[in-house]
């Protein structure tokens, strides 16, 4: 594609002459350049910037083509030290057609990563002068981000399926023989309370155990086409017959609307079960869970590094003790807990982190407007292709 590109703009675009080395763009030529979908500009050996099309403009966020021409690469486009390197590799001799790779700075959308492919042209008033195609490949750079830290979960995913048929093993043998030595000892011997000590910690690093297994059961991750309305719904009826009446459970979702997500049933409300757990943890006296499903549309270069689009979001808040900040950081750590002897408590997050993850989604803590903590999940919006 970028050779018929190149073959056709040399066809079509004929470099005057008679004019000077830095020539301004004709009528002509903007009239060519619209007809690309592809980001083009010239420019000369020195750097200098002689002409562009409307595609660059727009990929940089400018409104005129005069805030580029005349300009040089290090000043309005690259890096100083990313256009002398390439400076140096167009002044020699055996000079060949490249890609780049490199960042551009878009005055809307911030710090873009480009491919640059630079094809030298004939010379013009015996100076050189190159052509190049800029592709903006940013979502390929999200993409690649998130497939590593996929792998990389699944790496601790597959350790943790092994270890912890290991360690449930061992663990079932302490924890029945220790039952068996508590019937035969005295609960007023001193061994008595040794061996309840050993029983309570083999219990709890078994349930421990058992949070670890969900790790591997991730991987059996089998997405559908979901209304999250619809499976929240009847979740909430399910949750409400569980909370003690001091909870107060609020949901909201847009009307007349599915809310289609592509997502695994078992995950989606895992991920559900969790945060709602954290929010009752947080309440021991009462309070309010909120829970709040939007549409939002994300722009290019987002906070949140998720490729451009539509998303569905859902927010899941309570009013109930704050996290505070510098704990906020590390809320998805595995085995990470606020609570001081409870490392089974420190998986749920980093699981649910990971399942949306695998949903193409994110998870932040954030809060709302009066301060309360709040989850916001951000799902892709599913879109039937066709």
């Amino acid at each position: 594609m970028i050779q018929l590109f190149t073959l056709h703009l040399q066809r079509e675009i004929k470099l005057k002459q008679d004019k000077s080395i830095f020539p301004a763009q004709t009528a002509a030529d903007q009239e060519l350049f619209k007809r690309f979908h592809l980001a083009y500009l010239r420019f000369s050996n020195g750097g200098v910037i002689l002409s562009c099309n409307p595609v660059l403009l727009n990929l940089l966020g400018l409104q005129s083509d005069s805030e580029l021409v005349g300009t040089s690469l290090g000043d309005s486009l690259f890096t100083e030290n990313f256009a002398e390197e390439l400076s140096l590799y167009l002044s020699a001799e055996d000079f060949k057609s490249k890609i780049f790779q490199t960042t551009v700075n878009s005055s809307s959308d911030g710090l873009r990563f480009v491919n640059l492919t630079v094809i030298k042209t004939e010379s013009v008033s015996g100076q050189k002068v190159f052509e190049a195609i800029v592709q903006d490949v940013s979502h390929l750079q999200i993409k690649q981000k998130i497939q590593s830290h996929v792998e990389t979960i699944e790496m601790s995913a597959t350790l943790a399926r092994r270890a912890s048929h290991e360690i449930s093993n061992k663990l079932t043998a302490v924890l029945g023989y220790s039952e068996l030595a508590l019937i035969k000892i005295p609960p007023t011997e001193k061994a008595f309370t040794y061996i309840e000590t050993v029983r309570k910690s083999a219990k709890n690093t078994l349930e421990t155990v058992h949070e670890l297994k969900k790790v591997y059961a991730l991987q059996e991750y089998s997405p559908m086409v979901l209304d999250l309305s619809e499976i929240l719904s009847t979740e909430i009826k399910r949750l409400r017959t569980r909370v003690p009446s001091k909870i107060k459970i609020e949901f909201s979702a847009p009307k007349n609307t599915k809310c289609t997500i592509y997502s695994d049933s078992k995950a989606l409300k895992y991920i559900f079960d969790e945060i709602i757990a954290n929010a009752l943890d947080a309440m021991p006296d009462g309070g309010t869970i909120e829970v709040k499903i939007k549409s939002k549309t994300l722009q290019s270069n987002n906070q949140l590094h998720l490729i451009p689009g539509k998303y569905i979001t859902l927010q899941i808040s309570n009013s109930g003790t704050e996290i505070q900040t510098a704990l906020r950081d590390k809320i998805f750590e595995p085995f990470y807990s606020t609570k001081e002897y409870s490392i089974v408590d420190g998986i749920g997050l980093s699981l649910v982190e990971r399942a949306m993850y695998l949903a193409g989604g994110r998870v932040i803590l954030t809060e709302t407007k009066s301060g309360n903590t709040c989850f916001a999940l951000y799902f892709p919006r599913y879109r039937k292709m066709g």
